[in-house]
């Protein structure tokens, strides 16, 4: 499954992007996911992506992003264990 290999590896890198303060590719890879959560309509994490789109570069603290990326990361990696399991 596509979404089960990798959606991990996209949550690491938009942790990575948010720590880094890397904001360009923070908002792409949140418009990289977003289709994703659509299709699967996984709307837990709307008003998380939501704030990917309004990222403004200058003076932005990066703690609010943070703990958007750890809840996106959350809810993802709960979805894709419980795909594994559905699999099994």
């Amino acid at each position: 499954n596509i979404f089960i290999d990798t959606m991990p590896g996209m949550v690491q890198q938009l942790r990575a992007a948010a720590e880094a303060g890397d904001w360009k590719k923070l908002t792409g890879l949140a418009q990289r996911i977003k289709p994703s959560l659509q299709a699967m309509n996984i709307t837990a994490l709307d008003n998380d992506m939501l704030q990917f789109d309004d990222v403004k570069p200058k003076s932005l603290d990066k703690a609010p992003f943070i703990e958007c990326v750890e809840h996106v990361g959350e809810v993802l990696n709960e979805v894709v264990e419980h795909m594994r399991a559905s699999q099994n």
